[in-house]
């Protein structure tokens, strides 16, 4: 039978493989919907760690509504008597009751996330569900430095899906920026348009997604051993933006943090971390220790991030 846990509506975890004990149906982390969970403990035992959590639909908290329990083994439970939250079974046809539908904001199954493998996805998530601290006060931007315009797929936004699903997982907001998507011209002055270009998309996002961000992160792919074209451009316009102040009279990118996601089937990972967040630095960012992550495929032609089990399939590197 397929088990269900609800809160007010709204489907937390769903799936077959579920443990009835002590009151509680434990689900399989694959079936769990974790942007819903925000952690309140962290209980270390003999038998692995276990961690509680709230579960946050909108403006309700129901209060230490679940359990994530890791090695031996790592299961999420709802039950009566945790927080209202509703476990309800049903008949195994794949067919939801008469006006029972996900909300428009539920995580989508594993299989939507093509960037993602499914079993990358677990790992990640069985982590998230397990810390002890909530970040949903941070807000990100990715300046992401692909050649590719959308919707083409892009080796540097598969590697950012990582990125993101962490982040996201602890309640951070998170703004990705294609920017070859946008007319940004080279110039390292805030508005470009003040010197003789007749468009610049540039000022509306800084205003929009920099300014507010509490971490701005630089992404690129990497051409000729080195960072793209658009990463260089994205990191002059920012230098244009440091003279600038903040509400509290500070310089612009005050206590902000930068960090850089690399991807290319070539070398060169390491050289454009250390241009990268030098820039950042230079210009004001805050650079807290290993906040470079890149994956390098073996020099020359081949496959790329996502092309084959060497890349995102690859536990290892991803």
């Amino acid at each position: 039978m397929t088990m269900r846990a609800e809160l007010e509506g709204t489907v937390l975890a769903e799936g077959e493989d579920t443990v009835a004990r002590g009151g509680f149906h434990y689900f399989a982390p694959q079936d769990v919907a974790f942007r819903y969970l925000r952690p309140v403990s962290l209980r270390p035992s003999l038998r692995g760690t276990s961690a509680r959590f709230d579960v946050c639909i909108g403006g309700t908290r129901a209060v230490d509504a679940g359990l994530v329990h890791r090695p031996p083994t790592m299961v999420v439970a709802a039950g009566q008597r945790t927080g209202g939250v509703r476990p309800t079974g049903r008949r195994p046809s794949g067919r939801r009751r008469a006006g029972s539908v996900n909300p428009p904001d539920a995580v989508p199954p594993v299989k939507e996330h093509h960037m993602i493998p499914a079993s990358v996805v677990t790992f990640i998530d069985a982590e998230v569900a397990a810390a002890t601290t909530s970040y949903d006060d941070l807000r990100v931007v990715v300046l992401n430095g692909t050649l590719k315009r959308s919707p083409e797929p892009s080796h540097t936004d598969g590697l950012l899906a990582v990125t993101r699903r962490v982040l996201e997982g602890v309640g951070a907001q998170v703004d990705v920026v294609r920017l070859v998507d946008h007319v940004i011209p080279p110039g390292v002055r805030p508005d470009m348009r003040e010197h003789g270009w007749e468009r610049d998309d540039f000022p509306d996002l800084y205003r929009s997604l920099v300014e507010p961000s509490d971490i701005v992160v630089l992404a690129t792919p990497i051409w000729l051993g080195d960072q793209s074209s658009l990463t260089r451009l994205a990191i002059e316009r920012l230098y244009g933006w440091s003279g600038e102040l903040n509400a509290d009279g500070q310089w612009s990118y005050y206590g902000k943090v930068g960090g850089v996601v690399i991807t290319g089937n070539e070398d060169g990972g390491e050289h454009c971390a250390a241009q990268m967040l030098y820039a950042l630095s230079h210009i004001g960012f805050t650079i807290p220790p290993q906040v470079d992550a890149f994956w390098n495929g073996e020099a020359g032609p081949g496959p790329s991030y996502l092309d084959d089990d060497r890349g995102a399939r690859n536990h290892w590197t991803t």
